[in-house]
């Protein structure tokens, strides 16, 4: 049996899908911030939000990610050729299912999809926070509402990792999913970066960097070691001419960056 799906959002009952970071994880903030009447209601919302199958749409895909990434301008891979459990059932609320796209594989063989698509988040759960929260989760829901790209990596039986992204956390450094390889293996990280990105450097904190090269926006590449627990990351992307365009710090793969 293969590794858990580890998904970088932490969401209350069912939902795991969305995105409120370090600073909004609705499981802890809600409670702290509301009881009663409220709190259930929004509870409820997000769990028949993440109970409704998608809707499957067939349009082009947000332009808020096809103008960032050329992925999404390049011929999709028909819906019929990817496997079944590469289609979320649930969880969100559209998918562009024309516009799936196999953007690479690892060594090992796992596949990678991406998925343009989009999550409802009820509007009821920002009375139940005050100031900069709600305004982080008002953020959020607008960025959301507006698409988001679903990263995946598929094994040969099962689903091994999900990430959701929007195109502000694309941006800013944050698209990236961690993959575990094995209990004494580095673990595989794998990343939608910006047009113009053509490498990127990753580098844990303590151990030597490791550099890849950019594919159609996306990366996939093994650290040179396992890194210790709660290590954070140095993430550098460079261009064609091997320029450094920009540099993030991550307390951890999946976690909110900031731009140094």
């Amino acid at each position: 049996m293969g590794p858990p799906v580890r998904n970088r959002r932490g969401w209350p009952a069912a939902l795991a899908v969305g995105a409120l970071s370090t600073t909004l994880v609705l499981s802890g903030s809600v409670a702290a911030a509301s009881r009663g009447q409220l709190e259930t209601r929004c509870r409820r919302a997000l769990q028949h939000t993440s109970s409704q199958h998608p809707q499957k749409l067939t349009g082009p895909p947000p332009a808020v990610l096809s103008s960032l990434l050329e992925l999404l301008r390049l011929p999709a891979t028909n819906p019929t050729e990817a496997p079944p459990r590469a289609i979320p059932a649930s969880e969100y609320s559209a998918l562009w299912i024309n516009h799936i796209r196999r953007v690479g594989e690892a060594p090992r063989g796992t596949l990678y999809y991406a998925i343009a698509s989009r999550v409802a988040l009820p509007a009821i759960c920002a009375r139940e926070l005050r100031g900069g929260r709600r305004g982080a989760y008002e953020k959020l829901r607008r960025e959301e509402q507006a698409g988001s790209l679903i990263l995946e990596a598929i094994g040969s039986r099962s689903l091994l990792a999900r990430g959701t992204f929007t195109a502000g956390e694309i941006e800013g450094g944050r698209a990236l999913v961690e993959l575990s390889t094995g209990i004494r293996s580095a673990p595989e990280i794998a990343g939608l970066v910006p047009d113009g990105v053509a490498s990127v450097t990753i580098t844990p904190a303590g151990l030597p960097g490791v550099t890849t090269t950019v594919t159609h926006n996306f990366l996939v590449t093994a650290l040179a070691a396992i890194p210790r627990g709660g290590a954070s990351y140095k993430i550098a992307w460079h261009n064609s001419a091997g320029a450094t365009v920009g540099t993030f710090r991550v307390a951890a793969i999946g976690a909110v960056g900031e731009t140094e």
